[in-house]
C-alpha cells in the first residue's frame, strides 16, 4: 500500500515537472496581456483624459454632446448580494477595478447616433450600457434625434 502511494506521488511529481516546462514564458505573456488591458482602463481622477475620450468620438461621428457628467457609483461592498458574489468567485477583483458612471445627452441624425454607439462599443475602453432613451427633436421638419444615455466604464481603483 505504501509503495502504491509512493508510486502515485512520484507519478504526480513527474507530470507536474513535464507540464511546467515553458511556464516562465507563459507567465511573461500573461503579464504582457494584463499590461495591455490595464492601458484600456479609465482613471476616475483624470477627468480631462476621460472626457477627451468621448469628445474624440464626438468629433469622429458628428454628434453633439451635451451634459457629459462623470458620476459616483454607490459602493455596494456591504450589500449581502455583492458579498455572496465575491465568495463564489475564486479571486475577488473588487480591490482592483472600479465602475465609473457617465451620463450624457447627444444629438444628431440616426446614423450619427448609431455610429457614436458603435465607436463606444468598438473603442479601447470597456463599458456597459445602463440606460438609453431616444427622442425626436421638437423642431418641425427636423431629422435630428436626441439620445439620453448612461453607462459604466471600467476603471482602475485608486488608492
Amino acid at each position: 500500500s505504501e509503495i502504491e502511494q509512493l508510486d502515485i506521488r512520484i507519478s504526480t511529481v513527474l507530470k507536474n515537472l513535464k507540464n511546467s516546462s515553458g511556464i516562465e514564458e507563459d507567465i511573461a505573456i500573461v503579464d504582457e496581456q494584463i499590461d495591455k488591458l490595464n492601458t484600456r482602463l479609465f482613471d476616475s481622477q483624470e477627468l480631462a483624459t476621460n472626457y477627451n475620450y468621448f469628445f474624440n468620438i464626438e468629433t469622429a461621428t458628428g454628434v453633439k454632446l451635451s451634459g457629459l457628467k462623470q458620476l459616483e457609483v454607490k459602493d455596494m461592498s456591504n450589500d449581502p448580494r455583492e458579498m455572496l458574489k465575491r465568495r463564489r468567485s475564486p479571486k475577488s477583483t473588487a480591490d482592483v477595478y472600479k465602475k465609473i458612471r457617465y451620463h450624457m445627452n447627444a444629438s444628431g441624425s440616426y446614423v450619427e447616433l448609431v455610429n457614436f454607439l458603435r465607436h463606444l462599443e468598438g473603442g479601447s475602453a470597456f463599458y456597459r450600457l445602463e440606460k438609453f432613451s431616444l427622442s425626436k427633436s421638437k423642431e418641425q421638419n427636423s431629422e435630428a434625434l436626441s439620445m439620453d444615455v448612461s453607462f459604466l466604464m471600467l476603471g482602475r481603483k485608486t488608492s
